[in-house]
């Protein structure tokens, strides 16, 4: 997808991340929007969720075949309402399509590849992570400490920019790597150990 940034405005990601999604040679698909735009909060985590599609590599045991759909699920109230069918509307990861699914419960979990756990899921969070120990599916939320509490990737903000925290032990245990490039820009985090 060519897509040129120049005239978009985009208040929220840092310099550094932006010039990463360039190099690396992925459009901001936010940006690609009809009308230059000033992106919110969840248009850019809706970015970077498909973003992260691309920066994160999967065991093939993640994928049931060639043709299986990329999903990212949320779970919990979806924040991102239309932003992310929007965003990911005739958009490929992996060489597969992707979708957004919404769950309402835990029984195809194992189906996602990317999970968004809203923040109306914060009681259950260390029942759906321990669920998902056993699955190669990318955990992301913005609940506070998420990674600290088992989680994979946490979106934080500090001076109104969004930031990651990653747990990279927590990635490889579940057979998938970040990037070296996403790795740099992210502050790395390891939960507590009892």
């Amino acid at each position: 997808m060519n897509c040129p940034l120049r005239n978009v405005v985009i208040s929220k990601l840092s310099f550094q991340l932006q010039l990463l999604f360039f190099l690396l040679g992925s459009c901001l698909p936010y940006a690609c929007f009809a009308t230059p735009t000033v992106a919110t909060e969840y248009q850019v985590k809706a970015a970077f969720l498909y973003n992260f599609a691309n920066f994160i590599s999967w065991p093939s045991t993640a994928f049931t075949d060639s043709t299986q759909t990329f999903q990212v699920c949320i779970f919990g109230t979806d924040p991102f309402e239309e932003v992310l069918d929007n965003l990911l509307k005739n958009q490929n990861a992996k060489d597969r399509k992707i979708k957004a699914v919404r769950l309402l419960n835990t029984a195809t979990i194992n189906n996602c590849h990317i999970l968004f756990i809203g923040q109306s899921a914060q009681i259950q969070l260390e029942d759906l992570l321990a669920l998902l120990d056993s699955y190669s599916v990318l955990t992301v939320s913005d609940i506070p400490d998420f990674v600290l509490r088992g989680g994979m990737i946490e979106f934080f903000t500090v001076d109104n920019k969004i930031r990651l925290a990653i747990n990279p032990d927590k990635l490889e245990a579940a057979g998938m790597k970040a990037d070296a490039n996403l790795l740099r820009l992210s502050k790395i985090m390891r939960p507590l150990r009892d």
